[in-house]
């Protein structure tokens, strides 16, 4: 799947709402950005989610959203057995709209993937 047909999917989430910034990432891979940030913010970003992540995994516990709130916005993060979406937005209040549309924005993405697979004949 090219970053160009997954772009216009997450530009159309990160225009909703009051979403400033969008990120798909694999394991420690950035597949897409949408944030405005540099890539070093947003490497420090996905890599403390990680460490969240791992945390919780040691104590056998399966975490797929994750929601925080700052003084200058909130993050939204969503994940499923491969890809993790983070999502910054403004109002508190639009969590579960966000989540929501993450979770359908994933659901998606892999329906897409395997598409290409079987297109592929893999």
């Amino acid at each position: 799947m090219s970053k160009e047909s997954i772009q216009g999917p997450l530009s159309a989430l990160r225009n909703a709402g009051t979403v400033c910034g969008v990120c798909l990432v694999r394991g420690p891979e950035i597949l897409v950005n949408l944030f405005p940030f540099s890539e070093a913010r947003i490497n420090d970003m996905v890599s403390a989610v990680d460490d969240i992540q791992t945390y919780f995994a040691q104590k056998n516990r399966k975490v797929d959203q994750m929601s925080f709130g700052y003084d200058g916005g909130c993050l939204c993060i969503v994940e499923d057995d491969e890809f993790r979406l983070i999502v910054m937005h403004m109002l508190a209040d639009e969590v579960d709209f966000i989540a929501k549309a993450s979770r359908a924005f994933l659901a998606d993405f892999h329906l897409d993937l395997f598409a290409e697979q079987i297109a592929s004949g893999n």
